[in-house]
């Protein structure tokens, strides 16, 4: 899966080669011990495990503002798309 998702990250890329983060992933983790909380998921710095649930509260006002987005200077900038996932997964009992 990591392998997967670093090809993915490598090509996130715009067309003049400019590396901005376009995409970030954030997978929580409610059941298991995460050491710190947080654990880089691949090698871009792009996607991490969290140890909890998410606070959606918080997440999804932030997403549709756009206030976590790197901007560049003197580009005129369209509303992109966001997409946020979400799926319980039960323990067997």
């Amino acid at each position: 899966m990591q392998e997967l998702l670093n090809d993915m990250l490598t090509d996130d890329v715009l067309d003049d080669g400019y590396v901005p983060k376009i995409l970030a992933i954030s997978v929580y983790v409610e059941n298991g011990l995460l050491v710190g909380g947080r654990v880089p998921f691949g090698k871009h710095e792009r996607a991490f495990l969290y140890q909890g649930t998410p606070d959606h509260a918080r997440i999804i006002p932030e997403e549709v503002s756009g206030e976590k987005i790197e901007r560049l200077p003197n580009i005129r900038d369209d509303g992109g798309q966001a997409l946020l996932i979400g799926m319980k997964l039960r323990n067997p009992d």
